[in-house]
């Protein structure tokens, strides 16, 4: 029987399941029936059994073989359960869970469908093995591995082949599993050294040699089709091995938040996979050890057969292992299994210095047995008279809970699984009506955390949410790392709600598919009537900052994918109440769709509890370097200090906030701790210099991030000292870098003058300076700006400053008595941007290569990228490696070549590259040469900003002229002089080309598709920085 047991047996086939079954398609549609214990009584009179009896004691079933091809039977055509509906669809719920003993020689059963255009048959049926060990099993049926198995199911005929004996049966069910599918091989690893991905594959022998594709797609493509994937490119197996190689950074972002799939002869060789070594790439800085100790929860008596109820016997283990000092939990599972170890739990308490390490092929499955429950539980979406008042947010406790619990971690590469409700698609978003149809479903949070302080949640997947599926709520210092989170079976589905006062949050490559919003900052503050079983709302009075929140690495699609709840406060402090230090980098953010935003302000129509017209203030919003498929909403709609976004035209403040204080430090940012070292009375904010108070809280400073022209400002504030010394500053909010400096040893009115070279966000604010004693009392902070407004077309030298653009991350170098610009030489990629509404224009610029990394495999790529409308706009790109210039046509994220020209230029000579975009087309120039006809755009052209870029190799940018179309002469660089230099060398032959330098030889394939630039890498992780986009 152990081979049995490997396969998985999934079966019954005796007139009990048929009974359930024809049970279950009925109700099935029925939210909780769809999953619940059906007695058997309510429908004898259902089945047909041919040579066999039947009947039922203390809910179980006892069907007795009575012959030879004795079988039972049901129909369940004509069944009516008022409003609710069941699923019929065998694309639906394809398996039928069965719970049965067998007491009988029978080693296998013929089951038998009846559909509504397939009759009984036996080429619509299949044969499954049965354990013969008198014990009872939990068997899964799948009958879509039948192929005539499809449709509406009108019947089912179960044949035990046995002539005599009993079959039991307590319980069954209709469940939508994976389906069968014949892959084509195996991927054996997918891993990156940062610079380039590598995947390695086996295919099975009937495919040996041949050629592989492969795609990239995202966590959205449930169905894993390669018909919505993007290709990548292909490569020959040499014999039956493969291996793919191509850059790990795609323009904006790296390819940590992707998903793959690779194919042969368009069968799928292995299921969608992602980079694996995804640690080796990122850090978790809140990460500390446990014990060693190591227990297995079936020590403590969980059998993992997915009907006994596991919830006390993996809780006492928890409880045992933390109440030793700690250690390791572990919940066994079979990565091999079709359907997994499954334990079946009602809620799991998490306990100090725990770690839950749910293996892969182990699933933690929602009980659907109300009496499994040691609480009242509340039944459907919402409780009565509570608006948004969802049962599993507020009244029944987590699938996994803590509370108050410190240092614990829940990983191992297992599953969090809910129960479904009677939805006819196995898709997200099919969704009749808001709650109808999950009125008797016991709805619940898979992992609620609350006030718990060092928490690891690494290496898990959330399916069939029926409520929020990962709630952060009054905790300190999580790490969430390479969750998946899909397939949610009712509304209000939303991914991480983060709230109550959370800090020191980071989201790390994590792929959410949810249909509503997906990653929540939730400030409300008052006393949430909601918050009434396992957490409680923190009213006036209580710290409700939520602060230093990173958003990192992840791809989120579709809905809401960034959502702000600032209201429902009714505090009068709101020092207590703001979000400060927001961090969006390295992100796929949406998915094209019209359900997709990528930034959400969610309207303040009033909320139902509190004061609803108060919103908390939203400051140090730094979102840089994503990939934005969508728009962003309404936060215009409210004052923002210090955020640097770079997705859209975001309005941040450009003149102080609350000068007065009347809302505290609310809209203010400080170093130091409020209360301690930096505290407010009246109009004015005291900064505390006492050396003891720094060391432990920080030093004491005040300030704000603001929007500023290029130009001269003067930024002036009162300064009342006692025993000590102060300064004004102002910083560039990206890199920190001094703008100007105040030193202020005086009472009185301190001011200090200053020129902003570039457009951009700065801070300006107060500090000690070297003060290590005293205190400065500061108020009537305020500035005064001469700023440069842009003219719509210019030229621009760079001898002062770069007044034109949106260039942070940039700096100054000269050459000869020149100034232009450049960036970094440990910068992969920068761009800059002219923000305005072009269409039509001539624009050129000059600029060489002065450091290329020729040991990378990536191509250095210079571009232009314009006309952008929705998911569409057009790049012109210069690729170094490929010699060659290329125009493409972007549209979701894929592209296809308009026009290409071979063209080569030498490091370190200075080339002038101009286009001009007009009603004939794009002409391309290369000093002074065009390098084609007028291309026409296949897609005509949108209004929006031109962006120039370059990646992986060390520019010199200047003299970049924007004039109207048809305007500009274009000639050569004034910068240019002979210098003798080898002749092009033509590239190599090569198989395939794909995009810029992609390569396909030797079995491996080597492709770029940068598309903006991305040099975000290490600045953003110091806290700070940005741009306005």
């Amino acid at each position: 029987m152990k081979a049995i047991a490997k396969r998985k047996l999934v079966l019954i086939g005796f007139s009990v399941v048929l009974a359930f079954c024809a049970v279950f398609l009925l109700v099935s549609h029925a939210p909780y029936a769809a999953r619940a214990d059906v007695s058997v009584s309510d429908f004898i009179s259902t089945f047909t059994v041919s040579k066999g009896t039947k009947e039922v004691r203390e809910g179980e079933l006892r069907y007795s073989i009575g012959g030879e091809r004795s079988y039972a039977e049901v129909l369940t055509d004509g069944y009516s359960l008022g409003s609710q509906w069941y699923v019929k669809y065998l694309t639906t719920r394809n398996v039928v869970m069965v719970h049965l003993k067998n007491d009988s020689p029978a080693e296998s059963m013929k089951v038998y469908f009846k559909t509504k255009t397939k009759d009984w048959s036996e080429e619509n049926s299949l044969s499954v093995p049965l354990y013969t060990d008198g014990e009872y099993h939990t068997y899964f049926i799948e009958l879509t591995k039948n192929q005539n198995a499809g449709g509406e199911l009108r019947g089912l005929r179960f044949a035990p082949q046995a002539a005599k004996g009993t079959i039991f049966v307590n319980h069954i069910s209709f469940e939508r599993e994976d389906t069968s599918y014949p892959y084509a091989g195996e991927v054996l690893s997918c891993t990156t050294d940062g610079y380039q991905v590598t995947v390695e594959g086996r295919l099975n022998d009937e495919y040996s040699g041949k050629t592989v594709t492969l795609y990239r797609t995202l966590i959205d493509n449930m169905d894993e089709e390669i018909e919505n994937a993007e290709k990548l490119g292909t490569a020959v197996a040499s014999g039956n091995r493969f291996t793919f190689s191509f850059p790990y950074h795609d323009g904006e972002v790296t390819m940590l938040s992707s998903h793959f799939i690779a194919a042969v002869d368009s069968v799928k060789v292995d299921r969608m996979f992602s980079i694996e070594n995804w640690r080796d790439m990122t850090e978790n800085p809140y990460a500390f050890e446990l014990p060693e100790r190591t227990v297995k929860a079936s020590e403590y008596g969980a059998k993992g057969d997915a009907y006994t109820d596991d919830t006390a016997a993996i809780q006492s283990a928890i409880d045992a292992v933390s109440g030793q000092g700690g250690g390791t939990v572990v919940l066994e599972g079979d990565p091999d299994s079709e359907y997994g170890t499954r334990y079946v739990v009602t809620s799991i308490w998490m306990k100090d210095n725990v770690e839950l390490r749910i293996e892969e092929g182990a699933v933690l499955w929602q009980s659907w047995r109300e009496e499994d429950y040691t609480y009242k539980t509340y039944k459907g979406h919402d409780m009565e008279g509570i608006v948004w008042g969802h049962n599993g947010l507020a009244m029944n406790y987590p699938l996994v809970y803590s509370n108050q619990a410190n240092n614990i971690k829940i990983t191992g590469g297992g599953t969090l699984r809910l129960l479904d409700w009677g939805n006819q698609s196995r898709l997200n978003g099919y969704k009749p009506a808001y709650s109808e149809y999950c009125k008797s479903l016991i709805h619940l949070v898979p992992l609620g955390l609350y006030n718990s302080t060092n928490v690891e949640v690494s290496d898990i997947k959330i399916l069939r949410t029926n409520c929020y599926h990962v709630v952060v709520y009054g905790c300190t210092n999580v790490y969430l790392g390479n969750l998946t989170l899909t397939e949610d079976n009712c509304l209000s589905g939303d991914g991480i709600s983060i709230g109550v006062g959370s800090k020191n949050v980071v989201m790390d490559r994590c792929f959410l598919y949810t249909d509503d919003d997906a990653v929540v900052l939730l400030a409300q503050s008052i006393n949430d009537p909601r918050g009434v079983t396992w957490w409680h709302a923190k009213p006036d009075g209580g710290d409700n900052r939520i602060r230093n929140v990173t958003l990192r690495h992840s791809a989120i699609t579709p809905g809401n994918i960034i959502v702000l709840i600032t209201w429902g406060v009714d505090a009068s402090d709101y020092t207590w109440q703001a979000m400060n230090g927001f961090y969006v980098y390295d992100n796929i953010l949406g998915n094209w769709g019209e359900s997709s935003t990528c930034m959400n302000l969610c309207p303040g129509q009033g909320y139902p509890y509190g004061d609803g017209g108060k919103s908390v203030p939203v400051n140090n919003f730094v979102v840089m370097n994503n990939s934005y498929r969508g728009p962003i909403s309404n936060l215009n709609a409210m004052v923002k200090t210090n955020w640097v976004v770079d997705c859209d035209d975001v309005e941040v403040a450009t003149d102080f906030v609350d000068t007065s204080f009347s809302y505290k430090l609310g809209y203010w940012e400080y170093g130091g701790e409020y209360q301690q070292n930096v505290t407010v009375g009246g109009n004015t904010a005291t900064l505390d210099f006492d050396k003891a108070l720094m060391e432990q809280y920080g030093a004491a400073s005040l300030y704000q991030g603001l929007y500023l022209k290029a130009g001269t400002h003067t930024f002036s504030a009162d300064i009342t000292l006692h025993d000590a010394s102060a300064r004004l500053f102002v910083k560039e909010a990206l890199t920190g870098e001094i703008v100007a400096v105040k030193e202020v040893s005086s009472s009185g009115n301190a001011a200090v003058e200053f020129e902003v070279p570039r457009e951009g966000v700065y801070l300006l604010g107060a500090d000690g300076g070297r003060s290590a004693s005293g205190k400065a009392d500061v108020s009537s902070f305020a500035i005064v700006s001469e700023g440069t407004d842009r003219p719509a077309w210019f030229e621009q030298d760079f001898e002062d400053g770069a007044a034109y653009f949106d260039t942070f991350g940039w700096q100054n170098g000269e050459e000869g008595g020149n100034s232009y610009l450049t960036f970094a030489e440990d910068t992969a990629a920068a761009s800059l941007h002219v923000t305005g509404d072009y269409k039509q224009f001539d624009l050129k610029f000059d600029f060489k290569v002065l450091k290329n990394d020729t040991a990378r495999a990536t191509d250095g790529n210079v571009f232009v990228r314009f006309g952008e409308r929705d998911d569409a706009y057009y790049i012109l790109r210069y690729c170094h490696k490929a010699s060659r210039i290329q125009l493409e046509s972007w549209h979701g994220g894929v592209f296809e070549i308009a026009a290409s020209a071979e063209y080569r230029m030498e490091d370190g000579v200075w080339v002038q590259f101009g286009l001009s975009v007009g009603d004939a087309g794009v002409t391309v120039y290369a000093d002074g040469k065009a390098l084609w006809d007028a291309q026409p755009l296949p897609d005509g052209l949108g209004r929006s900003k031109i962006t120039v870029g370059f990646t992986y190799f060390t520019p010199a940018l200047d003299n970049v002229t924007l004039g109207e179309a048809g305007t500009l002469t274009f000639a050569r660089s004034e910068h240019w002089t002979e210098k003798p230099v080898d002749p092009p060398v033509d590239p190599p032959e090569e198989p395939k080309k794909s995009g810029c330098g992609g390569t396909l030889s030797g079995g491996a394939l080597v492709l770029s598709v940068s598309v903006l630039a991305a040099a975000l890498v290490c600045t953003l992780q110091k806290k700070r920085g940005g741009r306005r986009g």
